[in-house]
């Protein structure tokens, strides 16, 4: 089996134009790719970063449930404006949620949001807030990832699509990180190798890590 693959960034529909701007949607051959290989029709597939909800509108085209949290009003509003009634895009921060509160969970796929070692914003709070350390993000977003394990079902996966970023400012191994910070908290199942043609934080390739629960 390949390890890697050639991700094209498909996107089927436009933002709307106060969106358009901020379009960091997840790849929907990537989704496609994940769901199809790794659920079944009527399972339930989870994007705790869910933006303007392309997991759950790919989940859904696919005959899965989706579910979704989001801690921008605006986008969260987007996401549920486009979905069915299957699904369903909550407006809060995955980090407010208490680990029974989650249904037991098919797939997880997500891509959390990025930062550099040199932002004084945290990105888990919609770059609103200031943050004390890089250090302190990785933290959260280990936090945030091995609580989802533990809501997996029996046969269940979390994917995460991560890469490094290279700035003027220099580069910042994110991709490694945040594996080294999971480590043993999830079973590490393998990775691939997403392929861009075009440059995406200095870098043409990603990542896709794949885990199973402990």
């Amino acid at each position: 089996m390949n390890t890697h693959f050639e991700d094209a960034d498909t996107k089927s529909w436009e933002l709307p134009s106060e969106h358009s701007a901020d379009d960091v949607r997840l790849s929907e051959d990537v989704l496609k790719k994940y769901i199809c290989s790794l659920t079944q029709p009527g399972d339930l597939v989870f994007d705790p970063f869910a933006g303007f909800g392309t997991t759950l509108v790919v989940a859904e085209r696919l005959e899965r449930r989706g579910l979704g949290y989001e801690i921008l009003e605006a986008r969260a509003r987007y996401a549920n404006s486009i979905i069915s009634s299957s699904s369903n895009v909550i407006c809060s921060d995955i980090q407010n949620i208490e680990l029974d509160q989650l249904p037991l969970i098919d797939l997880c796929i997500s891509s959390p949001p990025y930062m550099n070692k040199t932002d004084a914003e945290d990105p888990l709070s919609g770059y609103a807030d200031p943050i004390g350390t890089y250090e302190e993000y990785i933290a959260k977003l280990r936090a945030i990832y091995t609580s989802i394990g533990k809501r997996l079902n029996e046969d269940g996966h979390l994917v995460i699509q991560i890469q490094n970023l290279q700035t003027d400012q220099g580069i910042t191994p994110l991709a490694f990180d945040l594996y080294n910070a999971i480590g043993s908290d999830l079973a590490f199942v393998s990775e691939d190798i997403t392929i861009w043609d075009t440059k995406c934080y200095g870098y043409t390739h990603g990542y896709c890590f794949i885990y199973r629960g402990d």
